[in-house]
């Protein structure tokens, strides 16, 4: 399934991810239903804090072997 929703961090600073994260997915899109494609990079810290929050935030994730600067939040 190809994701409808794309978040990008590239370029967002460690401190303001919980800020874009809280945003994209309570604000703007009103917890969306469909698949949402989350662009980390390859930065191991903000795939953790990306999937700390997610964790927190109780959503269900995958994060493909074919590309681990991404993960995608069902």
């Amino acid at each position: 399934m190809k994701p409808k929703l794309k978040l990008d961090l590239h370029g967002v600073r460690h401190q303001d991810v919980e800020l874009m994260l809280e945003n994209f997915f309570f604000w703007e899109n009103q917890s969306p239903t469909q698949l949402v494609e989350i662009i980390t990079g390859n930065s191991t810290v903000m795939q953790k804090l990306v999937v700390k929050w997610l964790d927190s935030n109780e959503f269900s994730y995958y994060i493909p072997s074919s590309n681990i600067g991404t993960i995608y939040v069902n």
